[in-house]
């Protein structure tokens, strides 16, 4: 047994037990190298499942702080479009009129500051009448404006396009 033990931990190599088994009996040697795979076998596993246990641990925290350096990215742009929608308010009723704007758009920086955020205005007729539309009056509310153009900032996805395509097929019916 302390045989075994030795020639498993490295305090003896095996190779030598093994040579003073095989006059014994080949059975006797083929049951001692089986015992030898066996737990150098079981031991590496363990090892790799220890060592890949711990990566995935690290891999769901980097993926936990992309999450939230995301969402606090988002906050960050969402405030920064606040308070350029506050600027642009004129009137400082609380909302955004069509001639506000488009008055406010023909400023390059505004403009570059859109698209800093990831908001392209191309068309700003149809970015401001969609964003009417949301709000339902001829003024648009600053925290809808902002929500909207968080929404429609970056580029469409395909489920936005599967959307739209599904809200056509919808108005065709109607």
């Amino acid at each position: 047994m302390l045989s075994l033990y030795a020639a498993t931990t490295g305090g003896d190599d095996w190779i030598g037990i093994y040579n003073v088994l095989v006059p014994t009996g080949w059975w006797n040697g083929l049951l001692f190298l089986t015992f030898i795979s066996f737990f150098n076998f079981a031991v590496f596993n363990v090892l790799t499942g220890i060592f890949v246990d711990n990566a995935m641990k690290v891999s769901k925290m980097d993926q936990e702080k992309l999450i939230l350096e995301q969402r606090r990215k988002d906050v960050v742009e969402g405030q920064l479009l606040t308070r350029l929608c506050e600027s642009m308010d004129d009137d400082e009723s609380g909302t955004i009129t069509w001639e506000e704007f488009e008055q406010h758009l023909r400023d390059y920086r505004v403009a570059a500051h859109f698209a800093s955020l990831g908001v392209e205005v191309h068309d700003a007729s149809t970015f401001f009448e969609m964003l009417e539309n949301i709000s339902g009056k001829p003024e648009v509310d600053i925290d809808i404006f902002v929500k909207g153009c968080m929404r429609m900032k970056g580029f469409a996805t395909s489920i936005d396009m599967q959307t739209l395509a599904w809200e056509l097929r919808c108005v065709r019916k109607e």
